[in-house]
């Protein structure tokens, strides 16, 4: 993988998705994942500084290292969680389809938002490019039909809504 592909991925990304079909380096994919998240976490952290949803404490400089970090960490495991997820639910729909491809596959459709989802109003592109790049990432990857494709992105959504109302309460 190189960067050239990431053109390929925002300009058409079926074929990239027939590409990530016979990719199975999955440590090169988490590791642009931790790279993208490291440069652009400060852009996120002070959006929310700016926006008011960030307050530093008194020690300035040890509050925003210890949030980049766990920003950094919590945007990791999120997207693991997520694809684990997808992969759990593509198997109920027998998708044929391995935890590494869905990791895979999660990744390539979060960057392009993690790269403009800090810029106010345009992360709604990010957005629905996101879902965009998701529905056709599955719809390649596992060959399931456009119906199956959308069940499974509903069921995944309403089981992070229910997960998020039960975390909420805690």
């Amino acid at each position: 993988m190189d960067f050239s592909q990431l053109k390929v991925l925002i300009k058409q990304p079926r074929l990239f998705f027939e590409w990530l079909l016979r990719d199975n380096d999955v440590r090169y994919d988490f590791k642009l994942l931790v790279l993208a998240t490291l440069i652009l976490a400060p852009l996120y952290l002070l959006l929310f500084y700016l926006s008011g949803q960030l307050w530093l404490e008194a020690g300035v400089l040890t509050s925003l290292i210890i949030i980049y970090i766990v920003f950094v960490i919590f945007i990791i495991l999120a997207l693991l969680i997520y694809s684990l997820a997808l992969f759990l639910i593509l198997r109920l729909f027998k998708a044929e389809i391995t935890h590494n491809k869905t990791f895979q596959l999660q990744i390539y459709t979060f960057l392009p938002y993690l790269a403009i989802g800090w810029i106010p109003i345009i992360s709604y592109i990010g957005i629905i490019y996101y879902l965009f790049l998701l529905f056709t990432g599955i719809k390649t990857i596992t060959k399931l039909t456009n119906l199956k494709t959308i069940l499974v992105m509903l069921i995944q959504l309403l089981v992070f809504v229910i997960l998020f109302a039960v975390l909420s309460l805690l």
